[in-house]
């Protein structure tokens, strides 16, 4: 949620999504667990997840327009297509920032 609280022209602000199923089985994965305990810890974040939006922003959740990019790694699933996707969008975004630094570095 930090990029509801700094200047949008500022944040590059990404989210990465997924089904349910998708999200336990990559859990169970990660941690080692059967997919069941998966869904309960997947229950548990979400929820915590929900209170944290609704007390601080006063939201259920949120917005797909508060991000630059949303992902569904339902269909973006290799880690480096993904990253480059991400890295592209970051530079697109913050192209004539990276101009300036560019030319101040070289005036020095």
């Amino acid at each position: 949620g930090i990029h509801l609280l700094l200047p949008r022209d500022k944040v590059f602000a990404v989210r990465f999504i997924g089904s349910t199923q998708y999200r336990r089985r990559r859990l169970s994965k990660i941690l080692d667990v059967a997919e069941k305990d998966a869904r309960k810890v997947l229950e548990q974040v979400d929820n915590e997840q929900r209170d944290f939006f609704n007390k601080a922003f006063g939201q259920k959740e949120a917005s797909p327009y508060d991000f630059d990019i949303v992902i569904n790694c339902d269909y973006i699933s290799r880690p480096q297509g993904t990253a480059e996707v991400v890295a592209l969008a970051f530079k697109e975004k913050f192209a004539g920032d990276f101009q300036k630094t560019t030319r101040k570095a070289a005036a020095s």
